[in-house]
């Protein structure tokens, strides 16, 4: 049975909710208009009639980034990062070539995709990237496709020729076109990180990263088939390992600078810190967060992982219709929730307020607060319910309730009311379309004022598009909806709606495959025991992560085995710690897995990509349970044990 209301646990873990302090703050009566408050009035209004002032409002409503280029080129990295999702891991067979011809059709099809990579960065830190700089980087992009394209080409007939047909010649011959491309990347590499622009091409380095990874791995699997000796292949691999912590650490380091040369203090700055945000995520951090799933030799069969961060779409409420009353960047951004265990949108309650306007017809109700409840991974009934975000109603609340269903789109109408000395905005209406993968439904609900609701002017789909638009929104959708913040504008102007979103790759009932390895993170655990906590992610892990600072049990995470087929697994943990330690692995409090394994950072070390280890254990297990406790000793004082996933690998 669900129950309502909270539960108890580690205040670590849900910190965020008890910390949120609701504002209050006083709102013009809803029973008769009065002029608003007329601190700094804005001059440029006082003589404007309603049409003029609404044509102007009209002509400036345009905001940088939000063209139908930034639209493509994000779409353009969810694409590669669901196609990846799709394909990591091996073996790949016959696919192998078809996603190379997929992935240089999204990626390369001319070289537009990688100038429009660099214009979104470019638009995001209003910087330019010098012409001799870019020239350079488009003319080894031009390159690498030529050298890519000729080698995917040689792969493809290899694929289709009998082994008899398989001679020294041809062996040579794609070793060649193999080794071309592959030390075409390591030189070309250093042209998307010139000096002074690291930043600005950080999209096009993760882009060209990933390819290059993605190619090297292909010596794991095919290099005894064409004729490279053992010690080629070992040394390809090795710089496959190197490369790829060398390449996810400079991803991370220059996403870092570039998020802190954007932090500001009004609420404008917020919105462009927000959107480099979210967009380096998608086309930077997500990608790779996948990059050590290539490596063959540790994942031999098919991975099936998941992203669970979260990314915030733009405020509903546009910057230019705020006229600088929009609230400050600390305040929106210290609202924001801190690092929490995954959970799942359950109801949002909507409030709603009635605003005045000078000339009668442009009165409206708008989204004045919420309350937004959410449910726990999968093992525990809880609803947790968020503080008060906003304004409570003077108006009847409305509640939607989703009940587990994936909120994939959200498209909301807002309206404004014109006085001489001021302009007030408001979220009017939104409509959720939603989608139920368990009996193949979709549907839409909606919140509504219910009084002068205007017109259409924010879909999610425009910061968030499908990760292909060859099926229906509802199959090819990106993200769903899992969380709804409202922050108080300045001088009682209202509400700033903001909405939260999870990548689809999120498996609620967190599904053990039978045949391939999959990947659960730990933040998708239901409990934490004390001195575990979820702390912020080094961003290459695709999520937040888990910090143990106590010996004992950490985390309880629920399992669902693969019940139409009895598969025993081995178990890996990818952890990063201080000390040496033990961890021990019980299903439904019964032990089944205990080993002991080393330290791999100091106290004080700031998490890099070979902070982190993989803790292995060599004793097979059925999956005979579903609550699995992850447990950790070996702690002294100071000590900190970082907990990324838990890994469970079918054992033929």
């Amino acid at each position: 049975m669900i129950r309502k209301g909270g539960r108890k646990m580690n205040p670590n873990n849900r910190s965020e909710h008890d910390t949120i302090k609701t504002t209050e703050n006083n709102e013009v009566p809803t029973n008769h208009v009065q002029y608003p408050l007329a601190e700094t009035p804005n001059p440029t209004l006082e003589d404007l009639n309603y049409k003029e002032f609404l044509r102007m409002t009209a002509d400036n409503n345009t905001e940088a980034l939000d063209s139908s280029t930034t639209k493509d080129v994000i779409q353009k990295g969810i694409s590669v990062v669901g196609d990846l999702l799709g394909v990591v891991g091996f073996p790949f067979g016959g696919a192998l070539v078809s996603f190379y011809t997929n992935f240089l059709n999204t990626i390369w099809p001319s070289e537009d995709p990688w100038k429009a990579f660099m214009e979104q960065v470019e638009a995001l830190m209003d910087q330019k990237i010098a012409d001799y700089a870019k020239n350079k980087a488009l003319a080894e992009l031009q390159g690498l496709q030529n050298n890519v394209e000729d080698y995917v080409s040689a792969l493809s007939s290899w694929q289709k020729n009998p082994v008899s047909s398989r001679n020294p010649h041809s062996q040579g011959r794609i070793r060649e076109l193999f080794s071309q491309a592959e030390s075409h990347f390591r030189n070309s590499m250093p042209s998307f990180a010139i000096s002074g622009y690291e930043v600005l091409f950080l999209t096009t380095y993760a882009q060209a990263a990933n390819i290059h990874l993605f190619l090297l791995k292909d010596a794991q699997i095919y290099g005894e088939e064409w004729g490279y000796e053992k010690e080629d292949i070992a040394e390809f691999y090795k710089r496959q390992l190197k490369l790829t912590q060398e390449y996810t650490d400079h991803c991370v380091k220059w996403y870092n600078v570039g998020l802190d040369k954007l932090r500001g203090s009004s609420y404008e700055s917020w919105v462009n810190f927000n959107r480099y945000r979210r967009e380096m995520t998608l086309t930077v951090l997500d990608l790779i967060a996948l990059f050590p799933l290539y490596d063959v030799r540790l994942y031999p069969k098919e991975v099936k992982t998941e992203l669970t961060r979260d990314v915030l779409t733009d405020p509903i409420v546009g910057v230019n219709n705020l006229r600088g009353y929009g609230t400050t960047f600390s305040n929106i951004e210290n609202y924001i929730r801190k690092p929490h265990l995954f959970d799942y949108l359950h109801r949002i309650q909507f409030h709603t307020r009635f605003r005045p306007g000078y000339y009668g017809n442009d009165s409206f109700n708008y989204w004045s607060g919420n309350y937004v409840s959410t449910r726990p991974s999968i093992g525990s009934n809880d609803i947790i319910t968020s503080p008060f975000y906003g304004n409570k109603s003077s108006e009847p609340v409305q509640n939607l309730e989703f009940n587990g269903e994936k909120v994939y789109r959200a498209v909301a109408n807002t309206n404004l009311a014109v006085w001489p000395s001021a302009v007030y905005s408001g979220v009017t209406k939104v409509e959720f379309s939603q989608y139920n993968d368990q009996t193949d439904e979709a549907s839409t609900q909606t919140y509504d004022s219910k009084r002068n609701v205007g017109a259409v002017s924010w879909d999610s789909i425009d910061q968030l598009p499908p990760e292909t638009t060859d099926e229906p929104p509802e199959k090819g959708y990106s993200h769903q909806l899992n969380y709804v913040m409202c922050f108080l504008m300045q001088g009682s102007r209202g509400t700033i709606p903001v909405l939260t979103w999870t990548h689809k790759s999120v498996d609620f009932f967190n599904m053990i495959d039978s045949k391939k390895i999959t990947q659960l993170p730990l933040v998708k655990a239901y409990k934490l025991q004390s001195g575990a906590s979820v702390v912020a992610g080094p961003r290459f892990t695709g999520g937040d992560i888990i910090q143990c600072t106590e010996n004992g049990s950490a985390a309880t995470i629920y399992v669902t085995p693969d019940v139409s087929y009895s598969q025993k697994h081995r178990a890996r943990i990818h952890y990063a710690s201080t000390s040496q330690i033990t961890f021990t692995l019980s299903l439904d409090g019964a032990p089944f897995n205990q080993y002991y394994f080393d330290k791999t950072i100091n106290k004080g070390d700031t998490l890099t990509y070979n902070s982190f280890n993989l803790a292995s254990f060599s004793t097979p297990f059925e999956l005979s349970g579903n609550n699995l406790q992850i447990g950790v000793t070996g702690l002294s004082a100071g000590d900190k044990v970082y907990i990324d996933k838990i890994e469970f690998i079918p054992v033929n």
